[in-house]
């Protein structure tokens, strides 16, 4: 009797939680004038294994000396982090950044970590969904420290960087 009791508060309490996040994701959220896709698609994505950036460095491009290491790739740049939280641990305020240029909507990839432009500042998030819509491809993005995705879809020209390695 006690375990069909249990049994039945189980699936109750599962019904309850899923039909409330199926209606809290599916919901359309307004943010700064963009339509916010808060789907369960997206919720499932980052629940999932997180997918791993791009892998952008050959082991040809590396070339390991005595006293130093030299990465041969055309365009990169070294950037910095503000302290938000937001990547840690994977990346703080102590870290270097490698970055480069995306040349086109194809060089960002499913797990990718992007800087881009958001209300006159640059945010660093990780790629979790890639979909098309009447405007053409979005990104989804999420800082791996933060509960849920950013609140609005990302498009290609407001993506600065793509960070390809990380240094401490």
């Amino acid at each position: 009797m006690k375990k069909e009791f249990l049994l039945i508060v189980i699936v109750f309490s599962i019904g309850f939680v899923s039909s409330f996040l199926f209606s809290y994701f599916n919901e359309y959220v307004k943010y700064s004038g963009k339509e916010s896709p808060r789907s369960i698609t997206g919720f499932v994505t980052f629940l999932n294994e997180r997918d791993t950036p791009s892998d952008r460095i050959k082991n040809s491009q590396i070339y390991l000396y005595d006293n130093k290491i030299i990465i041969s790739i055309d365009n990169a740049s070294i950037s910095s982090y503000a302290d938000t939280r937001s990547m840690e641990p994977l990346i703080n305020s102590e870290a270097n950044g490698i970055e480069i240029i995306p040349k086109s909507d194809a060089d960002i990839k499913l797990g990718d970590i992007v800087v881009y432009n958001s209300t006159n500042e640059l945010i660093v998030h990780r790629i979790i969904f890639i979909g098309n819509d009447d405007y053409g491809k979005y990104f989804l993005v999420k800082g791996d420290n933060n509960k849920f995705p950013d609140e609005y879809k990302i498009r290609f020209s407001e993506i600065r960087y793509v960070l390809i390695g990380i240094l401490y």
